[in-house]
């Protein structure tokens, strides 16, 4: 928001030289001294961890089948046993994954045990009513379930059709609405702590400043772009992730279906991504902070005071001139 804040303070002053308003009026522009005294970015740094990320890079139109599921299984393994990592990472649920499926906890449980590696993964929780979610499942070196993250803030028209829209026709074939999970979930990790994202969760700083002042050292986005084929939308996203490693001075590392697949240090600096569109898996760095930023701490107050500035001087203005 304070990068908004000075885009939006110098397009203003534009318009008013355009339109020839008094120079008097300008002088608000002096608070763009304010951030010439705020820390500068912090160095690059490089992680002493190692993730391995795994992108399946798996059709989403496919039509799943018993087979197609079971082969999907049996690459995603393979693509799982790189030796050397601290942590395996499975992108946003990119196939029908039911947690619930006793034989697919098992496959799973299989893959934690053999790396002797905690792993995150996506899938399909449900409620106690059998509702659908959509879930981030931490699953320890032992191959028991650690904890379940359910996604907070869902896609309109994607995850679920919002009330009196029934008509509208929908983005994905997910059968069945999904419906928003309750918490935020803190991980454990080795004595340290992590947070996961999912999705576009990563467009709301607000949620994800929630985990790292819940003590997660580092985060998680785990994401499903495939809906976006080719298009930029795939650079947007990940530049959105950028800004929350920024704000919150967190590692990020951010697992994908078929990109981008990258890891992000403490800055917002991509350190190190991999191709995307193909099926792969590599070991990105990161590493674990402690320190809260001022945002991590205070959240959006610069933008709910701009937001009750900017109503007061409008009713300020509209009284003076009824007077």
């Amino acid at each position: 928001y304070g990068l908004s804040f000075v885009f939006a303070i110098f397009s203003c002053a534009v318009a008013l030289l355009l339109v020839r308003r008094p120079r008097r009026e300008l002088l608000w522009l002096v608070v763009l001294v304010v951030p010439i005294a705020l820390p500068g970015v912090p160095g690059p740094v490089a992680g002493s961890r190692r993730a391995l990320l795994v992108q399946p890079d798996i059709d989403t139109e496919m039509q799943w089948t018993e087979d197609n599921v079971r082969d999907t299984q049996q690459k995603l393994a393979s693509l799982s046993r790189t030796p050397g990592a601290d942590l395996i990472l499975w992108p946003e649920v990119p196939a029908p994954f039911y947690v619930s499926d006793a034989q697919f906890r098992d496959y799973t449980a299989r893959i934690a045990q053999t790396a002797g590696t905690p792993f995150l993964f996506g899938g399909v929780g449900f409620t106690p009513q059998r509702e659908p979610l959509n879930s981030a499942v931490m699953m320890g070196p032992s191959g028991k379930i650690v904890d379940r993250y359910d996604k907070i803030n869902l896609v309109p028209f994607g995850e679920f059709i919002p009330p009196m829209f029934g008509w509208v026709n929908r983005i994905t074939k997910e059968i069945g609405d999904f419906v928003p999970g309750e918490r935020v979930v803190v991980f454990p990790l080795d004595g340290h702590k992590l947070g996961a994202f999912i999705c576009y969760e990563s467009a709301f700083p607000d949620l994800v400043r929630q985990f790292v002042r819940g003590g997660a050292e580092v985060l998680v986005n785990l994401s499903n772009d495939g809906y976006f084929g080719h298009s930029a939308a795939h650079q947007q996203h990940l530049e959105i992730v950028r800004m929350r490693a920024a704000e919150n001075r967190r590692w990020i590392l951010r697992a994908t279906n078929d990109g981008i697949t990258a890891a992000i240090d403490p800055a917002g600096r991509v350190v190190e991504r991999m191709p995307a569109f193909v099926q792969t898996a590599g070991l990105l760095p990161y590493d674990y902070q402690s320190i809260q930023t001022s945002y991590t701490r205070h959240g959006d107050w610069f933008a709910w005071t701009c937001f009750a500035l900017g109503f007061l001087m409008s009713a300020v203005s509209l009284i003076h001139r009824r007077l």
